[in-house]
């Protein structure tokens, strides 16, 4: 008898998939910190299928080995053989990562037939380019993102019919080794669509993702003022004589000598500010774009680290493997100059999922920013210092050329890594020396003439001074390294308190 309720049991529980051994061209994998089960997936697969977001109940799932692609239909393909929707008798209202054909007259919406400004919505909202909110009222943003900062960028995603789905995220200015990066403080995703609409101005309707957490509705509808190929102005609220607007932009220096800026001038409200330069909120981020450095910058920094003896082949494999650690790679010592100068408390990187030439990572930043908070004894909010964490999602490859192997590291803003400049986290470091568990990377000379390095190991509460990448830090780099470890890290207890 009870040899035959173990085998109900057994026939009846339902066992986490990681338990079981993996199909062919799958091996276990498990959530690490990231929003979606690590492996690479075919277009926008991991936002259509639930099964593949990590929750506290959906942590372990087989996953498609590298360089396989999780496919719409749960198979797993090579990128090449990635179907279309359509292909598989599934609804078909996002498009792969294309460019879509035109569409015919007779499919269009009825605002979009001989519709200039429609034809220019979808040509703009579709563009593969990082837009910025380029101008708003600070404290007055509309309910759909109320939950939002006037900081705020969206990288595109896929094609939908009427629009396109993006990112939706707010960003902080981090100056980190000796740089400014841009670095997300909220993630979110929307899609925006053009309306039908018979008569009158042309609508925008903005829906968040169902995973957005706003408690002011999912999706708000939009006015659209203005739209060039450059830039995108919208309005909200009561139609009044001056209006409550938005303007969406590529280019933080043209976007003030487009027509959308005109608009602004003539039909906007006052405290519709731009939102860079030099009294702007968000103006740091146009040292991005000017610090961006040029090709021949790049290797004449390589050519310096080279110069240094005794530098040695590394070998790519090496590297690769240790950027494909699953376990957390920290930031343990760095030029004292360039450290004394950053935002971060401490810097780390957690791992997503492996890729041909290292792997998508998290690089997250712990840094005292003033928040607004409660008070129990004032009947408004008061301002108070906490340490929060902001990071980004980023691709971290190992290239070698002319037997020099350098990492780079890449913003994730939208499926793919940006191939914009600006958004470089670390725009090619030298690899010194790497082992099994530290990486030792160069970015160049101070004015003394010594290398500046950064040393990555596997803790934040201290440094093996027994490794090679140590011992080579030693005879490599410059002298005043510091040591960004403690034994007690703020770090450690962050969001303890929130537990």
């Amino acid at each position: 008898m009870m040899a035959l309720l173990l085998v109900m049991w057994l026939f009846t529980c339902d066992f986490p998939p990681i338990m079981a051994s993996c199909p062919e061209k799958q091996e276990p994998g498990a959530c690490n910190g990231g929003d979606f089960l690590p492996q690479m997936y075919c277009g926008d697969v991991f936002i259509q299928v639930d099964k593949w977001t990590c929750t506290r109940k959906n942590k372990e799932r087989c996953v498609c080995t590298i360089p396989l692609h999780r496919d719409i239909d749960g198979e797993c393909v090579s990128k090449e053989k990635c179907k279309r929707r359509w292909e598989i008798g599934k609804p078909n209202d996002v498009t792969p990562h294309t460019k879509p054909p035109p569409i015919p007259d007779d499919k269009k919406p009825d605002n979009a037939k001989g519709s200039s400004d429609a034809a220019k919505f979808r040509q703009f909202i579709q563009t593969e380019r990082t837009m910025y909110l380029m101008m708003a009222i600070r404290d007055d943003l509309p309910g759909i993102l109320a939950d939002y900062h006037v900081c705020m960028k969206s990288a595109y995603i896929t094609t939908t019919s009427r629009g396109a789905y993006r990112t939706l995220n707010n960003y902080r200015i981090v100056r980190l080794v000796g740089d400014y990066i841009s670095m997300t403080t909220k993630q979110g995703a929307a899609e925006f669509r053009v309306l039908r609409v018979e008569d009158g101005p042309l609508k925008m309707k903005l829906i968040l993702d169902s995973n957005e957490s706003s408690h002011y509705g999912l999706q708000q509808t939009f006015t659209v003022l203005h739209v060039e190929e450059t830039c995108l102005l919208l309005s909200y609220g009561r139609p009044v004589a001056q209006l409550k607007c938005l303007l969406f932009g590529f280019d933080f220096e043209k976007i003030r000598t487009t027509p959308c800026y005109e608009t602004v001038e003539k039909t906007c409200r006052q405290d519709v500010k731009y939102l860079f330069g030099e009294a702007g909120i968000c103006k740091s981020a146009e040292t991005l774009h000017k610090n961006a450095p040029t090709d021949d910058q790049k290797q004449t920094n390589k050519n310096n680290v080279l110069g240094n003896p005794p530098h040695k082949e590394i070998s790519t494999e090496s590297v690769i493997n240790f950027l494909q650690k699953a376990e957390t790679i920290h930031l343990q010592k760095v030029w004292q100059d360039d450290w004394f100068d950053t935002d971060c408390e401490c810097v780390e990187s957690v791992f997503m999922v492996n890729t041909l030439n290292g792997s998508e990572r998290t690089l997250g930043c712990y840094s005292y920013t003033e928040i607004r908070v409660p008070s129990v004894t004032k009947k408004r909010a008061i301002w108070q210092k906490k340490l929060v964490k902001i990071e980004e999602k980023a691709d971290f490859r190992a290239v070698t050329k002319d037997g020099i192997t350098t990492v780079y590291v890449e913003a994730i803003l939208g499926l793919s890594p940006t191939q914009d400049p600006s958004t470089d986290v670390f725009r090619g470091y030298v690899v010194l020396e790497v082992d099994t568990d530290c990486l030792l990377l160069s970015y160049g000379k101070s004015k003394d003439g010594e290398l500046k390095c950064l040393l990555w190991g596997l803790s934040r509460n201290t440094v093996k001074t027994d490794t090679t990448c140590h011992k080579q830090m030693d005879v490599m780099c410059a002298d005043d390294m510091y040591d960004i470890t403690e034994s007690k890290n703020p770090c450690d207890y962050y969001g303890g308190d929130e537990e």
